[in-house]
């Protein structure tokens, strides 16, 4: 069984981590509702925006953090669609980890997060919808819409 990493890199969400190699997975290809793949290019979007701003030492711990609460939901979402097919792990950005199971995650980092709910299954966190916002000091403000600025 092939084994995807829920891992956002430059140009993709997914990636295959295996014994056949390590390369981008192409979300078109699996067999994934079409309200997971608008998850999984809003949290790319979201991991983007913070790799940006990282360079210019605006991200803090807390976004990370949020990114990852996010990311769990997701993997929760790629498990329940995908995981008879596939291994499907996610990658921490807070704690630059791989976990091969939920329950790992839970041991590992001591952090209890909500499994989703099947009303809520295509439903974006509330937590974490949009992660482009602003605050007055240039950081990423998770869960809020962005700023316009003119």
């Amino acid at each position: 069984m092939r084994t995807l990493v829920l891992h956002p890199d430059w140009n993709a969400s997914l990636c295959w981590h295996d014994a056949e190699g390590c390369s981008v997975a192409d979300e078109r290809g699996l067999a994934i509702s079409h309200s997971l793949r608008q998850q999984l290019e809003e949290f790319y979007s979201g991991w983007s925006e913070l790799c940006l701003a990282n360079d210019s030492g605006l991200v803090s711990p807390t976004d990370w953090r949020l990114l990852d609460e996010r990311g769990f939901q997701i993997w929760q979402h790629l498990r329940a669609e995908i995981g008879s097919r596939y291994h499907v792990h996610f990658y921490s950005h807070e704690f630059t980890e791989t976990f091969e199971s939920p329950e790992e995650f839970k041991r590992v980092t001591g952090r209890s997060i909500a499994e989703p709910e099947a009303s809520s299954f295509g439903a974006p966190a509330s937590s974490v919808e949009n992660s482009n916002a602003r605050d007055e000091d240039g950081r990423t403000r998770h869960g809020q819409a962005p700023d316009r600025q003119e």
